[in-house]
């Protein structure tokens, strides 16, 4: 679809970045977009781009007494192949938002 799109040879395309794309155009709502880092971090993707606003969303949605979904995107932080300033500022940035809030979430240990 992306090469039909550009006209061009394009064989693949970075599926997070597509919804990334559509998600600053607001094409698609937070929710989706998180969800896509969900899938992909359950089926182990090798990249899993993830920012405070996916990681307060999936932890918004997720329903689970053990926080699975949000378990499996935060695996992406702190990973072995990480750029740790960039990775400490988005945690930073995530762990603000908890405190700022009026609500934190709770968690069931």
């Amino acid at each position: 679809m992306a090469g039909a799109a550009l006209e061009t040879k394009i064989t693949s395309v970075w599926l997070q970045a597509a919804i990334a794309f559509a998600y600053e155009q607001r094409l698609v709502e937070a929710e989706r977009l998180a969800d896509v880092a969900v899938k992909l971090a359950w089926r182990r993707h090798s990249h899993v781009a993830v920012d405070a606003e996916i990681l307060s969303t999936v932890l918004r949605l997720d329903t689970s007494n053990d926080l699975a979904n949000y378990r499996a995107v935060t695996a992406y932080i702190g990973s072995q192949n990480a750029e740790l300033k960039s990775h400490l500022s988005v945690t930073l940035t995530f762990l603000d938002r908890i405190w700022l809030s009026n609500r934190p979430p709770s968690c069931a240990s």
